[in-house]
């Protein structure tokens, strides 16, 4: 089973960014009542990795990606250690991580008439 990204997910390259998802979101907007948003700083680590683990089966690879999740920030002067939930803003790899963690989302709004999915990572 191949990954593929949801076109919802706007940040991905050559899925049309930030511009194409506020021109998408504002067409839409008189037709649909309720906005949800959803907060990258939320995502489980455990639950990100099974997603990832269904499609990526080398070792090194997901250590690598685990390593990712798994860090220290300094903000502030002050540390912060991230162990069990948060996509690090600004890493290459966190809007790809974003739209896995969202892919469940998606594919289960996708089926549901009268929804209006958008999603950007920033």
């Amino acid at each position: 089973m191949g990954l593929h990204i949801p076109q919802s997910c706007y940040h991905i390259k050559g899925h049309g960014g930030l511009k194409k998802a506020v021109h998408h979101t504002h067409r839409a907007l008189p037709d649909y009542h309720y906005v949800m948003r959803s907060y990258y700083d939320s995502i489980n680590f455990d639950v990100l990795m099974a997603l990832i683990e269904s499609y990526i089966k080398d070792p090194a690879l997901l250590s690598l990606i685990s390593k990712a999740f798994h860090r220290t920030e300094t903000y502030d002067g002050n540390f912060y250690d991230y162990l069990e939930k948060g996509i690090p803003m600004g890493s290459p790899l966190s809007p790809l991580l974003g739209a896995i963690a969202l892919m469940p989302l998606d594919q289960a709004m996708g089926d549901v008439k009268d929804i209006f999915l958008c999603q950007i990572y920033g």
